[in-house]
């Protein structure tokens, strides 16, 4: 799971576009004025670091994200960690009878993935009929 986490941030810190407001102002004017934009990596590194920890403390729905985030992840680390305590020690199962109650788990959250685009399809399509003058959020 740490490395999947990793690669996607390295991913994203290349191929995603700016989007602090602040930045793209100045950028906007560098870009207008027609000077140099004079940042060094020293300087757009600590900016990388310090500035996710300010949204944190200063927008309340970060902050709010992050601690819901934060006990979904512990809470499902916990269950999983559970079922291996459970099922090897107390009922006595081997390593591989324990390893298949991952596996329903897997297919437990690979199938309604995979489902939820033709749900999104249905939903869309009862909003069309039972609501004609409303459109929802997806069909703009």
């Amino acid at each position: 799971m740490i490395i999947l986490t990793g690669s996607d941030y390295v991913v994203v810190l290349v191929f995603l576009p700016e989007t602090y407001a602040p930045r793209l102002v100045y950028q906007k004017k560098v870009s207008e004025i027609g000077i140099r934009d004079d940042w060094n990596w020293q300087q757009r590194y600590w900016a990388s670091l310090i500035r996710p920890w300010v949204m944190l403390f200063i927008k309340p729905i970060v902050g709010a994200l992050s601690i819901y985030m934060a006990l979904l992840y512990g809470i499902t680390s916990l269950s999983l960690l559970a079922y291996a305590i459970e099922y090897t020690d107390q009922r006595q199962w081997s390593i591989a009878k324990t390893a298949l109650e991952y596996v329903g788990i897997a297919v437990g959250m690979a199938v309604p993935t995979i489902c939820s685009q033709l749900l999104n399809k249905a939903h869309d399509h009862f909003v069309r009929k039972l609501c004609p003058l409303k459109r929802s959020f997806r069909s703009r």
